[in-house]
């Protein structure tokens, strides 16, 4: 419970109470304790605080963020990559696999292998360009970046992802590319004047 101290700061207190009861089942007297846990209290509000710095930062940058477990099952992501895979919230991610989000065969197991060489090597690959094949109407080409994952005693637990879409500038750089090589044509082919 909260309590106010004679000095006007709150305090937080474990109290139990207990009854004695007498063989017929009255409370005859009662004992109990009271535990100052206003330091375990703080620590936990200032946790809570923090995962929810950390989750706003993570659901507001523009480039999409995952982590799975060495199964590949999803254990998080944010708002930009629930969005990115057509899932209403990122909670909902969670225990999934690529199959569950419908990547085709042959994404799955790129991504698969891409994942299993940074669980066993432990080493991050960076700056890599992959294009996502479900999508029917319009490409999406992501640089992504791959990353173990591992738990407080050190141990790999997974793997974590970052992409950003590179989509518009790989699409301009083709068309800039395609002009150049049709204006080179022309000037080629041109007479000399």
């Amino acid at each position: 419970c909260r309590a106010i101290h004679r000095d006007g700061s709150i305090v937080w207190l474990d109290v139990r109470l207990y009854a004695v009861r007498d063989p017929e089942g009255k409370a005859i007297r009662y004992h109990g304790t009271v535990i100052d846990i206003s330091e375990q209290k703080e620590a936990e509000v200032a946790k809570f605080a923090s995962k929810r710095i950390l989750r706003t930062v993570i659901d507001n940058v523009p480039q999409l963020i995952y982590w799975k477990d060495l199964d590949s099952r999803y254990i998080g992501c944010n708002r930009a990559f629930a969005n990115a895979n057509r899932v209403k919230d990122p909670k909902l991610v969670i225990g999934k696999t690529d199959h569950d989000l419908n990547y085709s065969r042959s994404d799955i197991d790129y991504i698969d292998e891409m994942e299993k060489r940074v669980i066993e090597s432990k080493t991050p690959i960076r700056d890599f360009i992959y294009e996502d094949t479900r999508q029917e109407k319009e490409r999406a080409i992501y640089k992504q970046n791959k990353q173990p994952l591992y738990d407080d005693s050190g141990a790999v637990i997974g793997v974590i992802g970052t992409a950003e879409n590179i989509t518009e500038r790989i699409l301009a750089d083709i068309a800039l590319s395609e002009s150049e090589a049709r204006y080179r044509h022309l000037f080629n082919s041109a007479n000399d004047g």
